[in-house]
């Protein structure tokens, strides 16, 4: 994410002075941001108090953290899966070959599932 021009002490006076009655048109004017900005900050820190500031920071830090080791852990390297002798596939000799229906046709496609009636008309 992007780093923001404006501290988080600066957000909260900025969101501060709108509780207090400053029109927020006059508050983006003057800070340089756009309303829509201003009222992301306020969804995002509206009631800190400067010292809950510290808290919403760090925690803000820590998931972030927690979501990096998340997608690192679900990364999975294709060279480790066919080491793993669990996750490797059961051979069976049924599958690979053409379908043979019912009535001794042979198709080519799915066997199973949901597009199977499709295919094995053909």
């Amino acid at each position: 994410m992007k780093k923001s021009r404006h501290s988080e002490d600066e957000i909260l006076t900025l969101l501060d002075e709108a509780r207090r009655g400053i029109p927020v048109e006059s508050i983006c004017a003057t800070a340089h941001i756009s309303e829509r900005t201003f009222y992301r900050w306020k969804k995002r820190l509206d009631g800190v108090t400067p010292n809950g500031l510290d808290r919403v920071v760090k925690l803000e830090r820590e998931i972030a953290r927690l979501k990096r080791q998340l997608s690192m852990r679900d990364r999975v390297d294709p060279a480790s899966l066919s080491k793993d002798p669990r996750r490797t596939a059961p051979s069976r000799p049924d599958i690979g070959g053409p379908f043979v229906g019912a009535n001794g046709d042979r198709s080519q496609g799915a066997r199973t599932g949901r597009f199977s009636h499709i295919r094995a008309g053909r």
